[in-house]
């Protein structure tokens, strides 16, 4: 397959049933990473994704699942920017969270706006967490 293609194809089904998010690193207290998580009834396409990029492919009950965190994310992402269509901006903040490294008070105001930003373009459901030391908007209130 053509890989403008495969990317065209890739990133419909991103727009459609995928899903981009922040996880905060457990073992460092202000490390996040990106994750990207895609479902689909057929296993094939996400066989070839997982070929391409990496990733840990599992089966639930009706579907399977391919999910993508850290650089193998970050390289899913630096693919699909220029083919997504609905999730274009989650995209594009994502990669001015990683575009380098943050240091210094004016850096950390930044990238805490800009995650901010990314938490309300996403608009995650509203659940109390029973551990909030794991929870993205733990960050935002430090």
């Amino acid at each position: 397959m053509n890989k403008e293609i495969f990317l065209s194809y890739l990133a419909g089904m991103f727009d459609n049933c995928g899903k981009l998010s922040l996880k905060k690193d457990g073992r460092t207290k202000k490390s996040i990473y990106p994750e990207v998580i895609l479902r689909s009834k057929k296993e094939d396409f996400l066989i070839q994704v997982k070929e391409a990029y990496g990733g840990t492919l599992r089966k639930n009950k009706n579907s399977y699942v391919l999910i993508l965190t850290h650089k193998k994310a970050k390289n899913l992402l630096n693919d699909l920017k220029d083919f997504s269509i609905l999730k274009k901006r989650e995209i594009e903040i994502i990669q001015q969270i990683f575009s380098k490294q943050f240091s210094g008070k004016l850096e950390e105001k930044r990238r805490k706006k800009l995650i901010e930003e990314f938490l309300s373009l996403i608009q995650p459901p509203e659940r109390k967490s029973k551990n909030k030391k794991w929870s993205v908007k733990s960050l935002l209130e430090d």
